[in-house]
C-alpha cells in the first residue's frame, strides 16, 4: 500500500466525511507515509490537523475553533 492511498483510506472513512475527528499514532503516519504528505492532505481539504501526546488529531471539516479552556 503506498502512503497516499494509506491517507485516502483514512480521510474517504465515515467518520471523516461526515465532519468528524479522525486520529492517529505518529508513528503509523511516519510509518505508512510522513508528517509532510498528512499535512498536505488536510489543507488540500481545509480541515485542522491537532497534535497531542502521540496522536495526530483530525478535525475533518473547515469551521471554526475556539478553546474553551
Amino acid at each position: 500500500m503506498t502512503a497516499n492511498s494509506w491517507l485516502m483510506q483514512w480521510f474517504t472513512a465515515k467518520t471523516a466525511t461526515r465532519g468528524g475527528l479522525i486520529r492517529r499514532k505518529k508513528t503509523a503516519v511516519l510509518k505508512h507515509s510522513s508528517l509532510a504528505e498528512l499535512k498536505k492532505e488536510v489543507k488540500a481539504r481545509e480541515w485542522h490537523l491537532w497534535e497531542t501526546a502521540d496522536q495526530y488529531v483530525i478535525f475533518c471539516h473547515s469551521g471554526v475553533f475556539k478553546t474553551i479552556c
